[in-house]
């Protein structure tokens, strides 16, 4: 069996999560940031779920994701 060299993967959600929040920061966007911010930490937590389309992040939460709900960042 091979060893896992999962220390060395990155996680794109995270970079481009903290990515868009220095973006938002940037421009005086503060509440944009912070809800950033707020998604990141959640994804962190393995409470939410992060989908990427057309380079917008949809979040879902985990427990309802069987009702197909998400939120989307812009």
């Amino acid at each position: 069996m091979a060893e896992s060299n999962d220390n060395n993967l990155l996680d794109f959600t995270v970079i481009k999560l903290k990515s868009l929040a220095e973006g938002y920061k940037k421009k005086h966007h503060y509440d944009m940031a912070q809800q950033v911010e707020d998604c990141l930490q959640a994804y962190l937590d393995g409470d939410v779920t992060v989908l990427w389309k057309n380079g917008l992040p949809y979040v879902k939460l985990k427990q309802e994701e069987s009702k197909n709900s998400s939120i989307a960042i812009r």
